[in-house]
């Protein structure tokens, strides 16, 4: 019976310390620029907006985060389509289409961007651009970075977190197809940097080291992209790269180094290449400093962080654009956030919850629902107006 007693008491204080846990990472989310344009959509819930997280995994940031790139994932394949992007290179786009839905030319299109060395099988990209497309009857549509997700590299010159020739090329193209839709711009991970910057850049008071063809052309962000949405944004590379454990930064290292793997032929024609495969354990860095920084223009790896960060180019954004993040988030550290930025630009506004790790802010007992989703979706229905209702 002393045995039962002690068992059961035991029991009876873990739990009590996991729901204590628990309590201690929910609650009320943190908001930046509650009366900004991008939060309209909230109404009254904006002063007593919460996040509870998953009962399961929902503790520790980084089962979390496994959860966000596990979960959700399903055996679909969209339609892909190269494009040719600046100096000839190949980008694609990934459409996202089902016989069973048909959409007419002005259905919004949603335009996502994939997180670092993804792509569109990405589960997070996959699950929102599935719903996107069967539940509200959006067109959604993914932007492929050079070599990634399948993409043949063709040229030398691969990609980085803060280009956006390409982007605006695919843009271009998609509006010349479909001239009366409205288009939202959707990114996840580093994606949500490199819209932000493309969003912001136009605009913004940052002057570039290496500015894009586009703005050297003096061309305008295109009319039709009324709003964007973002998730897990890095923002500041300068501050991310120096705030990753060793354990990290050899885990993005070596996605880096698959990557080069899948690209050698062209990547060997670089003279970077051979210092970087002199390197042992390669790391995000190294990989940035030998084979980009050069060939994108930058004379060292601080200024391509300074320059392809998206945190350098908030102020210039013009159209509403929403952040959700996470306060526990190991890789898009919150400390890089421009929280002065955004509480500055009425286009701008922050949804942090307590919670929720990388791209993993899934509900208490839901392995497939999640708040940053579900903020995303209100926020586009109410820019899109009648078009973005949804459709059962």
């Amino acid at each position: 019976m002393n045995l039962i007693r002690i068992l059961r008491d035991v029991a009876i204080a873990l739990i009590t310390l996991y729901l204590l846990r628990w309590f201690s990472l929910s609650g009320r989310v943190r908001i930046i620029g509650k009366t900004h344009k991008p939060l309209s959509f909230l109404g009254k819930r904006v002063n007593s907006l919460r996040y509870f997280p998953n009962i399961v995994f929902g503790l520790n940031p980084e089962t979390n985060t496994l959860a966000g790139f596990r979960l959700n994932k399903r055996k679909y394949k969209p339609r892909r389509e190269i494009l040719i992007g600046t100096e000839g290179g190949e980008f694609a786009i990934d459409w996202f289409e089902s016989d069973s839905v048909t959409l007419p030319d002005t259905a919004p299109i949603v335009f996502m961007c994939h997180g670092i060395n993804g792509g569109s099988g990405e589960a997070f990209v996959q699950h929102f651009g599935l719903t996107c497309l069967h539940k509200f009857k959006y067109r959604p549509v993914c932007y492929i970075y050079r070599g990634c997700s399948g993409a043949k590299l063709t040229t030398p010159r691969s990609y980085n977190g803060g280009a956006t020739e390409d982007i605006h090329i695919a843009i271009q193209e998609i509006t010349k197809r479909f001239p009366k839709a409205k288009i939202a711009l959707c990114g996840f991970s580093m994606g949500g940097n490199t819209l932000t910057k493309y969003l912001g850049e136009f605009k913004a008071t940052h002057v570039q080291i290496a500015p894009p063809k586009h703005l050297t052309a003096g061309e305008k962000l295109h009319p039709n992209i009324i709003c964007a949405a973002m998730s897990g944004c890095p923002f500041d590379y300068v501050v991310t790269s120096q705030t990753y454990t060793e354990a990290q930064k050899k885990s993005i290292g070596a996605n880096y180094l698959l990557y080069f793997k899948k690209n050698e032929e062209q990547l060997k024609k670089q003279k970077g290449c051979a210092a970087f495969l002199a390197i042992d354990t390669p790391t995000a860095d190294d990989f940035n400093e030998h084979l980009v920084a050069d060939v994108f223009g930058y004379p060292s790896l601080r200024d391509l962080y300074v320059d392809t960060s998206s945190a350098f180019y908030v102020n210039g954004i013009d159209r509403p654009t929403l952040y959700i993040s996470s306060a526990n988030d190991p890789v898009s550290t919150t400390v890089a956030i421009p929280m002065r930025d955004i509480s500055q630009n009425e286009n701008t506004a922050l949804l942090l919850t307590k919670s929720g790790g990388h791209m993993g802010q899934f509900y208490p007992f839901s392995f497939k629902r999640k708040f940053d989703e579900d903020m995303m979706f209100n926020f586009l229905a109410s820019q899109f107006g009648g078009n973005g209702k949804k459709k059962d």
